[in-house]
């Protein structure tokens, strides 16, 4: 008699076992019919004092009477400038989620989790078959190459977690010079500042003497940056110190601009030769 009650318990265990885990596996693989997916992430600026001044080669999208390919930008941001990045959420099921939390976070690229930005929204529920959006406004302090990261989540469950997370680049810059202002640079020619062609502002920097842009002969122009910082305090980067410039027109047979840059040791090393025509009409638009 002894016997059997301590086998009994054991017996009773093992039998239980196999009628609990279908179960379990039933419950767990149950559909919902709601599947979140972060479908697009795009960055503005919300001022329009800014916007005016930096969205033209910024990632934001479309731009007003200016027609750029969508994928023709330098930065997503300006270092000191406020952003407003905003979130497209859509809920690819049939049925109504529940409060959909998402976090964002903005990591810096040469560090390791170093965390820029870290934050947490609530929205209202998605209807199935619909797209909500929102909106988290942020000023970056630090430039350089960051990772923007999107993760959504709701109470009641997802089909699909593979698409509840969305990553992308976000670069902010040290610096945006609209080159409307020649009194914190040197020159000396035929450097001067003309409202023949602009991008930004009502104009820009121009070498040539007004409406149609002629140069004098046999000069060397110059036009000389003041001294810009760009000290990188990580040894052996991911990415280099960049830069980036836009300028139209065209030169004469045998003439040519160049770019230096002036190096640690007090050297200028040239980073560029344009000796091409780029558009000799400035009156066309």
């Amino acid at each position: 008699m002894r016997a059997m009650k301590r086998i009994t318990p054991i017996i009773l265990i093992a039998l239980l076992l196999p009628s609990l885990l279908p179960m379990v596996n039933a419950t767990s693989g149950r559909a919902v019919n709601i599947d979140l997916d972060v479908t697009d992430i795009s960055i503005t600026y919300p001022d329009s004092t800014n916007q005016s001044m930096y969205q033209m080669f910024s990632s934001n999208y479309p731009i007003a009477s200016f027609n750029k390919p969508e994928n023709l930008y330098v930065t997503d941001g300006v270092i000191g400038v406020e952003m407003n990045i905003n979130i497209d959420i859509t809920n690819l099921g049939n049925m109504q989620s529940g409060n959909v939390e998402v976090y964002v976070v903005v990591l810096h690229n040469e560090y390791t989790r170093f965390e820029l930005l870290n934050t947490t929204k609530t929205i209202n529920p998605i209807p199935g078959s619909s797209t909500s959006s929102m909106d988290i406004l942020w000023t970056p302090y630090y430039s350089g190459n960051h990772t923007l990261q999107i993760t959504v989540s709701n109470p009641l469950g997802d089909d699909d977690n593979s698409n509840n997370f969305q990553s992308r680049h976000l670069t902010v810059v040290y610096l945006y010079d609209n080159c409307i202002d020649l009194s914190q640079w040197t020159s000396s020619g035929d450097w001067k500042l003309n409202s023949d062609a602009y991008i930004s502002q009502m104009n820009s920097f121009h070498i040539g003497n007004g409406q149609f842009s002629g140069y004098s002969n046999s000069m060397t122009s110059v036009l000389t940056s003041p001294v810009f910082n760009l000290a990188d305090d990580v040894n052996n980067p991911n990415a280099a110190i960049g830069y980036s410039f836009f300028y139209t027109g065209g030169s004469n047979t045998g003439d040519e601009m160049k770019g230096y840059i002036k190096d640690a040791m007090g050297n200028w090393d040239e980073t560029f030769t344009l000796s091409t025509v780029i558009d000799n009409n400035f009156q066309d638009g």
